[in-house]
């Protein structure tokens, strides 16, 4: 059954008992993802977080709230422990959030697909704007290839795996991966309990 509404995330509980946000199977899939992310967006980097329709950044576990919310199985896959220092120096809340959120955290091992047996990947990106500064976005694909990107009017795309953007040309042009991906379960028996 499809939910009317759709708790807001408030960031002084903790909790999805924020405002309902209303959505319905009338709305257009863009009206949908814009009120999910209305769900979660924010207004800054740092806390104290503020809610606001229009926020400029989503963090990490953030949407990992939501899709649990949703009973989605979750696990957040890192390329390797630089991507660790970086959130950490950066973005030091992360970590412990999906900690607190019982969200495994583990490391993409070598020549291991970021994808693995989940149902589909929710991947960070990073790609240039017109001022020359690095913005981030999420993009999402499923296990044979279709990439779901909300800025790109064709979707789906048949890019590489995000693991190996790196190297590839086969990829949303300009972009790199930023080397943190969620990966989403819809059956619980495949989702991997590691930390």
């Amino acid at each position: 059954m499809f939910p009317s509404e759709i708790p807001s995330y408030n960031w002084q509980s903790e909790q999805f008992d924020g405002e309902p946000l209303p959505l319905s199977v009338e709305m257009s899939f863009k009206q949908q993802a814009i009120q999910i992310y209305r769900a979660i967006s924010l207004t800054s980097k740092e806390p104290p977080f503020t809610l606001t329709e229009d926020g400029e950044f989503c963090p990490i576990f953030a949407l990992a709230a939501l899709l649990k919310y949703f009973g989605f199985e979750l696990e957040v896959v890192l390329r390797d422990e630089s991507v660790v220092d970086l959130l950490n120096a950066h973005y030091g809340y992360e970590l412990p959030k999906l900690a607190q959120l019982d969200v495994p955290v583990s490391m993409l091992a070598q020549g291991e697909s970021a994808i693995g047996e989940a149902a589909f990947l929710v991947s960070v990106i990073m790609y240039p704007l017109k001022n020359g500064k690095l913005t981030s976005h999420y993009i999402t694909n499923n296990a044979i290839g279709e990439w779901m990107d909300g800025q790109i009017a064709s979707s789906p795309q048949k890019w590489a795996p995000i693991e190996c953007w790196e190297r590839s040309q086969n990829k949303r042009e300009s972009a790199f991966w930023a080397g943190v991906s969620i990966r989403v379960f819809l059956d619980k028996k495949n989702a991997k309990i590691t930390s």
